[in-house]
């Protein structure tokens, strides 16, 4: 496979690799929900006490929601990194015609005024939090044939300890104590590692434990759900945002850790090919190099979701913002 990963690219030696296909698909929404969650924000305890449903829907996506990123991450980690020139060409082309593309677009049509700061940033040399992911990525690209050699070289006994080790410091120094710099609660290159990692260790060994049946990574993707649901549930209401902080608004979660893994184990488990599956996957990362541009993130992608949300109530308010997110996708 000549790509540089399977957030981009769609090749067809995956042809047969459909079920992967529509995580990646099904992932990207998340990506937007997630995004839309963020732009209305966290509901106040007065919207608890006077809308408790609403609130508890809101805070329910959120939760679904959390695990698209990393999702990625593992997907990659499940067939592994082939670094080449040629596909990292590729990746960078790519986000240079979108970013700068659409900066140039803005310009024009007066929607952004020019800056050497705007132009910067289309090229990721101004710290925009809405780029974290490309150039945290680039540098797990960059560190692919290390953690490949490793898999490659190490025996099963000692790759599962490293994993049990690693989760655990980042548990413990990046969760429950946050005490060391650098995990950024999962905004970092060092917990995509552990997360490839953990992928290739699933996929190269493909223990009893991950080929069970599929009605226990149902399960668990149920309890994680409900579990981070009615904790943050609960914080919200009781005044306490910082739990929810910590359950739902970390990457690091051990329940978002768990959600993500077993989405992917379950749709590993799955076996379908559907080629407008693999077609419509093959441009979303595209998606997220769209709505998160700095030129249309805040002005546009936020500010519809928030008028929506203000504008409308119950069932239609839903329905709306899901037409909305369909409508970026698309």
């Amino acid at each position: 496979m000549n790509n540089i990963y399977l957030i981009i690219h769609h090749d067809k030696s995956m042809e047969r690799q459909s079920n992967i296909e529509l995580l990646r698909i099904i992932a990207m929404l998340l990506v937007l929900v997630l995004h839309a969650c963020v732009s209305i924000g966290v509901p106040s305890i007065e919207e608890f006490i006077a809308n408790p449903r609403n609130s508890f829907l809101r805070t329910s996506f959120y939760a679904v929601s959390i695990c698209c990123v990393d999702i990625f991450v593992l997907i990659s980690g499940w067939f592994g990194i082939k670094p080449s020139l040629r596909g990292f060409s590729a990746f960078v082309f790519q986000c240079l015609f979108f970013l700068l593309g659409i900066y140039i677009v803005c310009c024009a049509t007066n929607q952004t005024v020019f800056s050497v700061k705007g132009l910067a940033s289309c090229f990721l040399f101004v710290p925009d939090w809405d780029y974290w992911f490309i150039k945290t990525y680039i540098l797990l690209y960059i560190l692919s044939p290390v953690l490949n050699a490793f898999v490659e070289h190490s025996n099963k006994i000692v790759f599962r300890n490293v994993l049990y080790a690693f989760f655990a410091y980042i548990f413990i120094y990046g969760w429950s104590y946050i005490s060391v710099k650098g995990i950024e609660g999962g905004y970092s290159t060092i917990f995509m590692i552990g997360l490839y990692l953990l992928a290739r260790y699933c996929n190269v060994y493909k223990d009893r434990f991950f080929t069970h049946n599929i009605t226990f990574d149902v399960i668990v993707i149920l309890s994680c759900i409900s579990m981070m649901t009615l904790l943050s549930f609960g914080s919200y209401f009781i005044g306490h945002t910082e739990i929810a902080g910590k359950v739902i608004g970390s990457y690091v979660s051990p329940f978002v850790v768990f959600f993500f893994f077993f989405s992917v184990v379950f749709f590993s488990i799955l076996k379908f090919q559907n080629k407008l599956i693999n077609y419509i996957a093959a441009s979303s990362f595209a998606v997220y190099l769209f709505h998160t541009h700095i030129c249309l993130f805040q002005a546009y992608y936020q500010k519809f979701v928030q008028a929506i949300y203000d504008n409308t109530n119950g069932l239609k308010n839903m329905i709306y913002i899901v037409g909305f997110i369909l409508l970026v996708f698309v």
